[in-house]
C-alpha cells in the first residue's frame, strides 16, 4: 500500500501462481465440473454432508459413468502434470520478483484427491430399507 500511497485497508492483491487459462489446467477443471454436475443431477441430497441418494435402478449406469469421469480426470491430470514444468517456468517469467519456488510442489500428483464414489454402506442401507418396507426405495 505504501508503494501506491494508498490506505492498506482499501487495497488488496492476489498472486495467481498458475495460469488457470492453460489448456491442460482448463481440461482438469472441465472434467471435475462435468463429474460434479452429473453427480448432483443424478442424485438427491441427504442430510449427512457428502452423502447423496440414488435410485437402485440407476446404480449400475451411475457407477459406470463415474468410472469414466474418474479415468478422464486421471488422464487430464497426467497431461497437466506433463505440462507442469512449462507452466511453472511461464509463472517464473510472468511473476518476476514475486515468483517463489516454495509456492510450487516439486511434482503435482496426477491422482485425484477426492472423488464421489458409491459405497457398500449405501447398498446395505438400501437393502435393509427394502427388507423392512417390502418395497424398493
Amino acid at each position: 500500500a505504501r508503494a501506491f500511497q494508498a490506505d492498506r485497508e482499501l487495497l488488496s492483491a492476489t498472486k495467481l501462481i498458475l495460469d488457470t487459462k492453460h489448456p491442460s489446467f482448463r481440461n482438469v477443471a472441465r472434467v471435475r465440473s462435468e463429474a460434479s454436475g452429473y453427480w448432483r443431477a443424478e442424485t438427491l441430497p441427504f442430510p449427512e454432508p457428502g452423502v447423496r441418494l440414488l435410485p437402485q435402478n440407476k446404480l449400475t449406469g451411475f457407477d459406470a459413468r463415474m468410472g469414466q469421469f474418474r479415468q478422464e480426470l486421471l488422464d487430464a491430470a497426467r497431461e497437466l502434470s506433463s505440462q507442469y514444468d512449462q507452466i511453472k517456468n511461464e509463472a517464473r517469467r510472468r511473476l518476476g520478483a514475486l515468483f517463489n519456488p516454495a509456492d510450487y510442489p516439486t511434482t503435482p500428483s496426477p491422482e485425484p484427491r477426492r472423488y464421489p464414489r458409491v459405497t457398500q454402506r449405501a447398498h446395505a442401507a438400501a437393502a435393509a430399507s427394502e427388507d423392512r418396507c417390502g418395497q424398493p426405495t
